[in-house]
């Protein structure tokens, strides 16, 4: 295992924008204190403080290589960091030990093209003078949102106003990386929703997150499927994934599997 030391090495270890996204944590600006990246064979963790609310271990790669690695990074980092993954690879028989009392299921969505033409025309970046506004309604529609425009994280807030200019939409690019943009704090006021409110703040984020980025992604309960529905008409593909909650056993492979390992690697 050998550390990563910037987002840039972590893009050209691994493809994976779940992976790269976390990268942000390497940062000074990170507003949590700066996180670790390691990388075993093929697989690449970021041991991310607060990110989306939890200590985390964001992994991917190889099913050896992830377990390997998860492994070493949760051994040196603490019980106390949750590891994220593909659901396949949670699921996956290497992995089993770190299957323990507690996991969340939830959707992660991407899209690195432009997406499929929404109407935004009256959708806008808003002003610092409407933060307040957008905190508010977040908090009223959208409780459970895991970022608020009052948060310490770098964001820029977006909205939708009716036509007697009240704000009944939002969403913000919090958690974006350094190339790998994030939509959330999405909501919408609930006799305001099935209009196309969120439809056309979300494509007006989305098609800034292209621009900028490259790449604009986010995350979804798996429960949520209109939202999910709104996502995928704006052109984003969908993926499991899962948040381990608790740590059964840190055995490490058998001496066999690992000696196989390193005859094919």
């Amino acid at each position: 295992m050998h550390e990563l030391f910037g987002p840039d090495e972590v893009a050209a270890s691994i493809d994976s924008l779940l992976v790269q996204w976390a990268s942000q944590v390497l940062l000074p600006t990170h507003p949590y204190g700066r996180g670790r990246a390691y990388r075993l064979g093929d697989a690449v963790a970021v041991v991310a403080p607060r990110l989306n609310r939890d200590d985390r271990i964001v992994v991917d790669g190889p099913e050896r290589d992830v377990a390997e690695l998860l492994i070493a990074a949760w051994e040196r980092h603490g019980p106390d960091y949750r590891p994220l993954l593909w659901t396949d690879l949670a699921d996956a028989p290497l992995l089993a030990g770190f299957r323990g009392a507690g996991r969340a299921d939830f959707g992660w969505m991407e899209l690195s093209r432009p997406g499929t033409p929404v109407e935004t025309h009256r959708a806008r970046w808003l002003r610092d003078d409407e933060i307040d506004e957008a905190d508010a309604l977040i908090r009223l529609s959208n409780p459970d949102a895991f970022v608020l425009p009052s948060g310490p994280e770098r964001s820029r807030w977006a909205g939708w106003h009716n036509t007697k200019g009240q704000l009944v939409s939002v969403g913000g690019t919090a958690w974006s990386g350094p190339a790998v943009g994030f939509l959330g704090g999405v909501a919408t006021a609930p006799h305001y929703r099935g209009r196309g409110a969120s439809t056309a703040v979300c494509g007006f984020i989305r098609d800034s997150l292209i621009s900028e980025y490259g790449h604009a992604t986010l995350m979804v309960d798996q429960q949520n499927m209109a939202a999910i529905r709104v996502y995928r008409r704006l052109g984003f593909d969908y993926r499991r994934v899962t948040a381990l909650w608790a740590v059964a056993t840190r055995a490490r492979p058998s001496p066999e599997k690992t000696a196989d390992h390193a005859r094919q690697g």
